[in-house]
Parts: structure tokens; C-alpha cells; sequence
């Protein structure tokens, strides 16, 4: 059999077809809206309130998150490097534009690729695409389903249920189909029944919040929401097909012929301010930023580069680098070491080169987090603070300068003792020329398992190539099994400790000798800064500061005679700052796997973040050696 493919629509056609439809739609309804009473519609328009109005507004907002999220999940499936933020930003905008315009798909491509210009232009319009085709998906069964709650009459009941249930059931498996073929596959990138269910959540999400929009802006009295977000959906779903400005025409009609209860006048005046606030308000905070353009991303530093920044450093943590935190140049000279929690992009420790706060603010800005400063010194936070960031006093630091250290005296009195108790019990700690990185594995693991799991964040995790980068002393007993290590960050700058691991049951002081034993290995290298770590820095007499064993872990590290420097907390806005808090409370405690508070310190194994001084400039007007007063 021979198929005559002139006797379909050529390419070209098929793609006029939509707006021809459009056209032929707004002419019948200009001929529809010569019945209706100007002065009845302007009347009507007179009657819609502030209260209207702004929950209008409030669930336009709502709907600009869903599409901005939608455009999230999209790049995410198809393995996108485009932050949240720029990616949640440009979608929405390309939405907002593509809308008032037409030709959604098309104009969204080329709005992404103007906020994303350090995406291709295939990758924007591949992503715009998948945008628009998984909406129209998402939309139908949606649309069915309102139809049958809401608008009975519109189809057979049963003819309803059955085609929103089979496209609900065939999406999963249709997706499981496509990705046997390599060119769907490609297209569809990891697109799957479950993140197939959260784009249809963000569909829900998005129209029930527009729908919600125009049944606020509808004078008529004693209209339920029901009906209006059916018949919003089936207008909407018309007005995409015909790719129209709005749906123009197709979206009235539909609207007209669905609601027949509600008066034209008044129905009619609530669409154009639906137009007005849903479509033309957000396309021309969009237009803005369009005609700025976007900015390339700023990308951190590669592996090779990152090596040689650790070797700058200005403090050890940033070797912390090696296990996941990312180090950004943000200015010539300016660089930061940076890890994620919920919400928020943190800067761990001290930069190279003065803070950039501006650059920082836009970098979180870019995956859509909050920026802080975790733990800064007085300079930076001082700094921060003339720039009207928030901060608060949070821990203090414990350092001391190896090549002065000493076992002499009364402020060392509880290190001789600790140091007798260990070498009583035959304990015998050293720096091994080869790590025993299998029996230290066992110590890390059993370790893990009475604390909870590893943690995160600012705080290292023991992994053999992690660890076997540092340096590290380890404790054995009398029958050469492994007790416990430790482990610090090196760098030019100085020392940093990182882990400490222990059996359950090691002799008293060993973990002492340790950190001791690790001192006076700083001291042969020639180190003369070393940090013990900080420490929260919370009154004594303060409720659940017991509960926390903050004070037996302070009185662990006063055993070195330290000097304490007070560390601080920097955000941008005030109610930033407890959000921030709680965000690096769930990552440690939670986010790597800790399940509870309650066994969270034992007197020698809390906080491992530390930092230490940096360049000269940043001891010029407050000594990071002197102690907090």
C-alpha cells in the first residue's frame, strides 16, 4: 500500500494550523462580545476589591514557584550543570514571557538561552520542549479528572474516570518503553514514573494556584472554586494547542461555554484581570531581567587547580575540599572553600584574600540558597557587618603554637595527669610511616556505630584516600591492637584536626596522648599554628548545655592551655540566620546519617571545625591570636 503524503498537511501547515484555529476562535468571540454591555463589564470591573486583588497576586506568586521548580526537575532529569536558582529563575520568566507572546515552546528556548548564556541553544530548546510536552501530559489527566468532580455534564462520567486513570497508568509505562530507543531515550534523559509524579505535582501545584487567581478576580457572587479550576483547565489546555498569545480566543470561549452560571459581564472582567495580573504583571518583571541578560555561571575549580589552592590556603579545612567541599575564584586573588546544607551555600573558614561578600551573595544566588559565613573570624565578621549582614558570636576556637608548647605548669596540670594515666596503661601513640588503614576502618566503623554515623558539613569523614592525605597519629596498647587515631588537616598555613576515632572501651587518656603526640609532631615539622578545634561558645549555666556535653568537651581542649578566639555566624538578612542554623544542625546531625543528639559528644569526639590565621591582612586589627575577652 502506498501512502500519498501530499494528501496531509506539509510541515509548514501543521505548524499554522494552531494559530489559524486561534484566529478563526478570536473572530467568533469579537461577534460573542458584541452582546455584552460595556457599561455592565466596567461596572464590574469597578467591583473587584483589594482583598480580590491581592489574594490574586498571592496565588500568581505561587504559581511562578511551581513553573520555576517545574524547569528545576527538567534540568535535572536531563543532567543539567544549571543551578537551581537559574535554572527555577529563567523558567519561570521564560513561562511569563512565552505566555503573553505565543509560541511557548519556541520563545521559552530563546529566553532561557538569553538567562543561560552559558547554555547552548539545543539545550535550551531541548529543554523547553520537555517543558511544554511533559505539561500538556501532566495536564490532561488533571483536567479529566476536575472535570468529573466539578463539571459532570461536559462527558460521560465513566468515559472521564477511564481516560484520566489509563493516562496516568500509561505514562510510567510508556516512559519505560521509550527508553529502549536510543533517540527517545536521549531526549527524555532520566525522565521516569517517579519524577514523571513530581512534574505532575508541580502541574497541580501551578494551575490550581492560577485557577485560584481568576475565581478571586470574578465579582459574581457565590461562585465555588471548583468549577472555575475545571473549566480553567480545559480553557487553558485549548489555549496552548492553538499557540496564541494567551490562548487568545480559545481560552474565552472555553471559559463562556463552561460557565454558563456566571454572568458574561462579570466573567469577562474577571479574565482581564486575570490577564492582567497573571499574564502581563510577571512577563514584564520578566522583560527586565531579559533585557539585562543573564551572566555566565561561576564554576568551581577543577581538580588540578584545587591541589594548588589547598597549597595557598589560608587555612587547613580547606582541605575538606578533597571530600566534597568546592573551592570558587570569585576575583583575581579571591577565593573561598564552601559546602552546602539545606537552603544554604556556607563559607568554611577564612578566604584567600578579603571576603568577597557581593560575589558570595550572588554565587548562593545562582542555586537558589542563602549565604553564610560559618564560623569566620572577628575581621571577616566585622567586615560583614558594616555591609549590614547579620551576626551572632557562635563557638570559640581553641589554638596554640606548637614550638612553645610545654607540659610545664599549673594551666597543665590535667594534661600530666591524662598523659600518666595512658602511659600507665601502656598505651603508645605514634606517627606511622604506613597507615594501617584496615584496622583504622575498623576503629572509624565501630566509632560510627555508637554515634550514629559519620558526620558532615565542615566536619571530615573517614575515608582511606581522604585520610591517607593527612596527617595522622594512632594510639595501640600493650597487645599492639589499634585504640583510636587522629588526623589534622596540613597546609603551609598550619594544622587543623580533623577526625578522632576510638574504640568503645580505650584506657583514660588516650585520646589526650594522642592530640598530645600530635602536637609535638607539628612541633618537628616546624608548625607553629595548630587549632584544637572549636568549641560551642554558650554560658555554662545555660539550659541543655550538659544535655550537648559542650562543657566536658571544652574542658577537654582547655587541657592543651590553648587561647580561645571567639567565632562567628554571618548572614545576609536577620531571619536568615535562624533558618542557617538549623540548616547545618540537620546536615550534621541528620544529613550524614546521625540519628540522635543524645550521644553526640563524648568529651573528646565533638566538632571537628576549625580554621586558622590566615594572610596578614587579616591580623592587622584584630589579633586572631589573642584570646576572646
Amino acid at each position: 500500500m502506498t501512502i500519498n503524503r501530499s494528501a496531509g498537511l506539509r510541515p509548514g501547515a501543521r505548524q499554522l494550523a494552531g494559530p489559524l484555529i486561534g484566529l478563526a476562535l478570536g473572530a467568533v468571540l469579537l461577534r460573542q462580545l458584541q452582546g455584552v454591555d460595556l457599561a455592565d463589564l466596567l461596572a464590574a470591573l469597578q467591583q473587584t476589591g483589594i482583598g480580590q486583588l491581592c489574594g490574586a497576586l498571592l496565588a500568581t506568586a505561587v504559581s511562578l514557584v511551581a513553573l520555576g521548580a517545574y524547569d528545576v526537575e527538567i534540568h535535572a532529569t536531563l543532567g543539567s550543570d544549571v543551578g537551581r536558582g537559574r535554572a527555577r529563575r529563567a523558567g519561570w520568566r521564560a513561562v511569563a514571557i512565552g505566555q503573553v507572546t505565543g509560541f511557548g515552546t519556541l520563545v521559552g528556548a530563546m529566553v532561557r538561552w538569553r538567562l543561560l548564556p552559558d547554555t547552548s541553544p539545543a539545550r535550551t530548546l531541548h529543554v523547553s520542549t520537555l517543558v511544554s510536552l511533559s505539561f500538556m501530559v501532566a495536564l490532561l489527566p488533571l483536567a479529566l479528572i476536575a472535570c468529573l468532580l466539578w463539571l459532570p455534564g461536559i462527558a460521560p462520567p465513566l468515559a472521564l474516570l477511564t481516560a484520566a486513570l489509563s493516562i496516568l497508568a500509561a505514562v510510567p509505562a510508556g516512559l519505560r518503553k521509550l527508553r529502549d530507543h536510543p533517540r527517545a531515550r536521549k531526549f527524555l534523559g532520566r525522565l521516569d514514573g517517579p519524577r514523571f509524579a513530581r512534574l505532575q505535582l508541580w502541574t497541580a501545584l501551578d494551575v490550581g494556584a492560577a485557577a485560584l487567581a481568576l475565581w478571586f478576580v470574578i465579582t459574581a457572587d457565590g461562585i465555588p472554586l471548583g468549577p472555575v479550576f475545571a473549566a480553567y483547565l480545559v480553557a487553558l489546555g485549548a489555549g496552548l494547542l492553538t499557540n496564541m498569545p494567551g490562548g487568545l480566543g480559545a481560552f474565552e470561549l472555553a471559559l463562556l461555554a463552561l460557565l454558563p452560571d456566571i454572568p458574561q459581564a462579570d466573567l469577562l472582567a474577571g479574565i482581564l484581570l486575570f490577564r492582567a495580573l497573571y499574564h502581563a504583571l510577571p512577563a514584564m518583571f520578566a522583560m527586565r531581567a531579559v533585557m539585562r541578560g543573564g551572566r555566565p555561571a561561576v564554576r568551581s575549580a577543577g581538580a588540578l587547580r584545587t591541589e594548588q589552592l589547598i597549597s595557598a590556603a589560608p587555612c587547613a579545612e580547606w582541605g575538606l575540599a578533597r571530600q566534597g567541599a568546592l573551592l570558587y575564584e570569585l576575583h583575581p586573588g579571591s577565593a573561598i572553600c564552601t559546602q552546602t546544607a539545606p537552603g544554604i551555600l556556607a563559607v568554611i573558614g577564612r578566604s584567600l584574600g578579603k571576603m568577597p561578600l557581593r560575589a558570595l551573595a550572588d554565587l548562593a544566588l545562582q542555586d537558589g540558597r542563602r549565604p553564610v559565613l560559618y564560623k569566620c573570624d572577628a575581621r571577616t565578621a566585622a567586615d560583614a557587618r558594616r555591609a549590614g549582614w547579620t551576626v551572632m558570636r557562635l563557638a570559640k576556637e581553641g589554638r596554640l603554637d606548637p614550638s612553645r608548647h610545654s607540659t610545664v605548669g599549673s594551666a597543665c596540670r590535667q594534661l600530666r595527669r591524662k598523659l600518666r594515666q595512658a602511659d600507665a596503661a601502656g598505651v603508645v601513640c605514634r606517627t606511622p610511616v604506613t597507615l594501617p588503614l584496615a584496622e583504622m576502618a575498623d576503629v572509624a566503623a565501630e566509632w560510627a556505630a555508637q554515634h550514629g554515623g559519620e558526620r558532615g558539613f565542615s566536619m571530615g569523614r573517614f575515608e582511606p584516600g581522604y585520610v591517607a592525605r593527612q596527617e595522622v597519629v594512632i594510639a595501640r596498647d600493650e597487645t599492639g591492637q589499634l585504640l583510636g587515631f587522629v588526623t589534622f588537616h596540613a597546609a603551609p598555613c598550619g594544622w587543623t584536626l580533623d577526625l578522632m576515632r576510638h574504640r568503645a572501651d580505650i584506657p583514660p587518656g588516650t585520646m589526650t596522648a594522642l592530640v598530645h603526640t600530635a602536637i609535638l609532631a607539628a612541633k618537628a615539622a616546624g608548625c607553629t599554628r595548630l587549632s584544637l578545634a572549636a568549641v560551642p561558645d554558650l554560658p555554662e549555666n545555660l539550659r541543655g548545655w550538659k544535655v550537648l556535653k559542650a562543657a566536658g568537651l571544652t574542658r577537654f581542649k582547655a587541657t592543651f592551655a590553648p587561647s580561645w578566639t571567639a567565632r562567628y555566624i554571618a548572614v545576609r538578612r536577620p531571619w536568615d540566620l535562624p533558618f542557617a542554623l538549623c540548616s547545618v544542625a540537620w546536615q550534621v546531625h541528620v544529613g550524614s546519617g546521625r540519628d540522635s543528639l543524645a550521644d553526640a559528644a563524648g568529651a573528646e569526639t565533638r566538632d571537628l571545625e576549625f580554621d586558622l590565621p590566615g594572610a596578614a591582612w587579616q591580623q592587622t586589627a584584630i589579633s586572631p591570636w589573642s584570646p576572646s575577652r
